[in-house]
């Protein structure tokens, strides 16, 4: 079986979205078993500074999901999630960014999950920017290891499935209606698109394990969120390519209204009629061979339809 990632955005609710969109963190209540117990204290001073500074602003983040070791090592990015919240009405809304959307910078043309790969991440940065309406300059990359050991790190997460869930080579079936995952079924589910949705119905069940999981964490005590940060936010081996602006992020971390943020879900499925379709042709050798790829309904980089749609979207809350 052509193994396939599709990394939910997990990392917001666990760790991106763990550090900055929280409740105040008491520097009373932190246990790290580290000989620096003053972290916590330096913390909240920084924290105060950056808040005075520049004060609370919105905050939007790229989430790039690939294997890693032990999931085909593949560095492509198939899972793609820009974060955009808005501490206005304190909404995180979830997009995500189709995988096999092909989009090109001064030297090439390629699809988007393989922007890791070849060292294009400003380039898929800007083709976000222009399909979304947002600027985001900072980004993270997680691997699918990570999303097993945090669901398993919370107890598992609760999610109701629309519709049963098939792997079509070992036939296990995932019936629809009320089901409590740990890492592995986690794993299992947001990796499966056997359905005729295909890639946006997987979609939509990465942002519900991606919300059960922010759900989860939210309901720890504050010394059990510095230990999960700690434990997951922190590891090189977990994290790839991450570009973070502290400066912004801590701010938010002040605010005393972010344990109460809520998920907002974009996915652009084809009721939307905004995306379609195609293929493009590669040369490999003396033959050519092709590629199925998903172009904006207007044409190739004609973001303008999908970006209004987005942006109602989020005006609208």
């Amino acid at each position: 079986m052509r193994v396939v990632l599709v990394l939910c955005g997990i990392v917001v609710g666990i760790a991106a979205l763990a550090f900055f969109i929280t409740p105040n963190l008491p520097a009373r209540q932190v246990s790290w078993e580290s000989p620096d117990s003053g972290i916590a204290a330096g913390f909240e001073r920084v924290k105060s500074f950056f808040e005075r500074l520049v004060g609370p602003s919105s905050l939007s983040v790229v989430v790039f999901g690939y294997p890693g070791s032990g999931f085909g090592s593949s560095v492509l990015a198939d899972a793609i999630i820009l974060i955009h919240y808005k501490p206005q009405t304190n909404i995180a809304y979830l997009v995500s960014i189709p995988r096999d959307l092909w989009i090109s910078d001064s030297h090439e043309q390629f699809k988007i999950n393989e922007a890791i790969h070849r060292k294009r991440i400003p380039a898929a940065l800007d083709t976000i920017r222009q399909m979304t309406g947002v600027a985001a300059d900072d980004y993270i990359s997680v691997n699918l290891t990570a999303v097993q050991r945090a669901v398993d790190a919370l107890g598992g997460v609760d999610i109701v499935l629309d519709e049963p869930a098939v792997d079509w080579v070992s036939n296990f079936t995932m019936n629809a209606g009320p089901q409590h995952l740990d890492g592995e079924y986690a794993v299992w589910l947001i990796r499966n698109r056997y359905n005729p949705g295909g890639d946006f119905w997987r979609e939509k069940n990465q942002q519900k394990v991606v919300e059960a999981a922010f759900e989860k964490f939210k309901t720890l005590s504050s010394s059990e969120k510095l230990s999960f940060i700690k434990q997951f936010a922190f590891e090189s081996d977990m994290l790839g390519a991450t570009r973070l602006d502290l400066s912004r992020i801590i701010p938010l971390a002040a605010g005393a209204t972010m344990g109460t943020a809520r998920l907002a879900h974009i996915v652009l499925d084809p009721s939307t009629k905004l995306l379609k379709t195609s293929s493009v042709p590669f040369i490999v050798g003396s033959s050519t061979t092709y590629a199925s790829v998903v172009l904006p309904a207007a044409g190739f980089e004609q973001y303008g339809e999908i970006r209004a749609y987005i942006q109602q979207r989020m005006d609208s809350r």
